[in-house]
């Protein structure tokens, strides 16, 4: 017999993986690689023990950890749209500019150099909020129970922000310490007089608004008042990042009076505390205001996602120090929900060594899934990787999202038009039926909701007195259904057969590009041979008929409610790589456009050195000889009409 043992912990259940013809041809690795694939579903394996037994009829035997994970709390893709931009209260600038114009040039640069900078030089960079951003990070997380940290999924990729990860990219003290929002602090009478000269009752501490009246009267107060009206702009304006008129806690507050033991106080661990306690308490479906320094999140994000921060973040050349002064930010997209889904390059956490891993907190709660997510990262082979059947796709909370609803009416004039509306759409259960609601009357419906996408699969040509509007939305629901063109039909419809589109876009009658329409991604990509003959600009004007026109025929051709609310009729986005994709010269532009679809629809990812100038001339001859073979014989055709007009549409 032979013996490997791999991993380690305690053996909860065993699997048959299957006979192995021959010992010979069995590897440690070839074992392992097999085992993971077999396990790499929503129960992870941690142990590894694998027995073959000397005998012509050869077992292997897996034994491993059944590691259960943390769920989501949105459902994968119905995550809630943002209702508008989530406000905050930190990085308020009528406060710091009061604060700047008050002290003394060096007062102002002792704030600067002390243990609080980051939050001084964070202001001054002027950095740009992406609202969007942030929101779909916070409505990607999995559902934990520990207080002061949040995991993400980002595609299959589970990412963390907790105390460590906020620890670095500030470089605050984090340090733990007893009694953190509750220190001791002996009220003096030095103490009370100082309150008073900010107008606050001693049991309270000072606000914002306080905070920038006494500035305005502080020119004959002594040196160390007016350092403490600094740090307390700071305390107040980034740490606690409350309204501006609330009070901050006093029994923090008060430590301003020791200016050394202020300035060394431990406030990243509460200036994190502070964001996460407001983060638990928010519900993401609606409108909401975050307190404390949550500009921190976007940072975090740039890092954990790198190309997205390289795309998005602008950064800031020379590695500035500390990484949240890396990134000036930028405004938020509208499509920013893809564009993080389409990262593939995820760093997941700050690593250190496991048993530092965990973070202390008092009365945090223990959560075994989170420590799970931990625990298989840290023991799994380098070659392993998460995948999206780790993860269930159902989240926790039932979504009650607005969603963009497709509702036909009749105007005034009882022409059947298509109007758009905001409607709460419940989600349906993936195992309860919902009855569907009662159907309007079908003269006032088009064919599309009337369930006619089935009878057009059945009859190609346009429907007798269908013209002009009629007659396109007809032809659009018939490319919908696969039925055009009719000599090649496929019968597939987009969304449900066929989740990739094909095209070939013509620019001003002298260049030809390719696009590829992934309908899961919602996304598409451009596949330009000659990428400095459009601008930037001008591919934008190219692609926005693409960008609304696709998510618009998902929408209005389903037949049914329950298929429409898995649709949305926010625009597509898309990309224009121009790494790897072959570039050519003026007028093989076409043959490079068709090849690019051909190899990508054959699965080559990366396009073969041969699809070069050099064997343009072959290239474009194999090409002509297959359509012309491929072209069927118009004798043969019976409908001829519609193979002319099919023709005019694709020729």
């Amino acid at each position: 017999m032979i013996f490997f043992s791999l991993g380690f912990g305690n053996i909860c259940s065993s699997i048959g993986i299957g006979r192995l013809k021959s010992l010979k041809h069995i590897t440690l690795k070839d074992l392992n690689v097999s085992l993971l694939d077999v396990l790499g579903c929503k129960r992870l394996p941690y142990l590894l023990t694998v027995v073959v037994v000397a005998d012509p009829k050869f077992t292997a035997v897996a034994s491993d950890y059944s590691l259960e994970l943390p769920k989501r709390i949105f459902t994968l893709g119905e995550e809630p749209f943002p209702i508008k931009s989530i406000e905050y209260h930190t990085d308020d600038s009528k406060l710091f500019s009061v604060v700047r114009d008050v002290l003394h040039d060096d007062e102002y640069k002792e704030l600067k150099e002390s243990r609080l900078r980051v939050f001084l030089k964070f202001k001054e960079m002027d950095f740009g909020w992406a609202s969007r951003l942030v929101h779909y990070m916070l409505c990607f997380q999995l559902n934990i129970k520990k207080k002061y940290e949040l995991w993400s999924l980002v595609g299959a990729d589970p990412v963390r922000f907790s105390l460590i990860e906020f620890e670095q990219l500030t470089s605050l003290n984090c340090e733990y310490i007893e009694h953190l929002e509750n220190p001791r602090c002996e009220v003096t009478n030095e103490m009370a007089i100082f309150w008073e000269q900010i107008g606050v009752s001693v049991d309270a501490g000072p606000s914002s608004e306080h905070i920038i009246r006494a500035l305005k009267r502080c020119q004959e107060w002594s040196r160390d008042d007016r350092m403490r009206l600094g740090y307390l702009a700071i305390f107040s304006g980034f740490i606690e990042g409350r309204k501006y008129s609330s009070t901050t806690r006093a029994s923090l507050a008060r430590l301003v009076m020791d200016l050394e033991k202020f300035e060394n106080y431990p406030w990243g661990r509460v200036a994190l505390k502070v964001l996460m306690d407001s983060l638990r308490a928010k519900d993401f479906t609606k409108s909401y205001t975050v307190d404390g320094f949550i500009q921190v999140l976007q940072v975090w994000i740039y890092h954990a996602l790198p190309e997205l921060g390289a795309n998005y973040g602008n950064r800031l050349p020379n590695r500035p120090s500390p990484p949240l002064m890396a990134f000036k930010g930028g405004k938020g997209r509208k499509y920013f929900k893809d564009v993080i889904s389409r990262h593939t390059r995820v760093i997941n956490y700050v690593e250190k060594n496991i048993e530092e891993m965990f973070p202390k907190w008092d009365n945090d709660r223990e959560d075994v899934y989170v420590e799970n997510i931990i625990q298989v990262m840290f023991n799994t082979p380098p070659n392993w990787k998460w995948t999206m059947n780790c993860w269930e796709d159902e989240g926790i909370y039932p979504w009650t999202n607005p969603k963009t609803h497709v509702v036909y009416v009749k105007d005034e004039s009882s022409v059947k038009s298509l109007v758009v509306r905001e409607e709460h759409i419940e989600r349906p259960s993936k195992r309860t039926r919902i009855e569907a609601p009662a159907e309007p009357r079908s003269e006032d419906i088009p064919d599309a909701r009337s369930g006619a996408i089935p009878d057009a699969r059945s009859e190609a040509s346009i429907p007798d007195g269908c013209c002009g509007e009629e007659a396109g939305n007809h032809r659009k629901r018939e490319l919908y259904a696969g039925i055009v063109p009719t000599f090649c039909a496929t019968n597939k419809t987009w969304g449900v057969d066929i989740d990739e589109l094909y095209a070939p876009v013509n620019f001003q009658n002298d260049h030809w590009i390719a696009i590829w329409i992934s309908i899961p991604k919602r996304h598409i990509v451009v596949w330009d041979s000659i990428v400095k003959h459009i601008s930037k600009a001008q591919l934008d004007e190219i692609m926005e008929p693409f960008l609304t026109m696709v998510p618009y025929l998902l929408v209005e051709c389903v037949s049914t409610d329950e298929e429409r609310i898995k649709y949305s009729l926010e625009p597509f986005t898309y990309e224009r790589p121009t790494v790897g994709v072959p570039q050519c010269i003026a007028g093989d532009c076409g043959v490079y456009a068709l090849k690019c679809m051909e190899c990508h629809a054959l699965g080559y990812i990366l396009f073969h050195a041969a699809f070069c100038e050099k064997n343009v001339k072959h290239i474009r001859e194999k090409m002509a000889h297959d359509i012309f073979h491929e072209t069927p014989d118009i004798e043969g055709i019976e409908d001829k009409t519609s193979y002319y007009n099919d023709l005019d549409t694709y020729g």
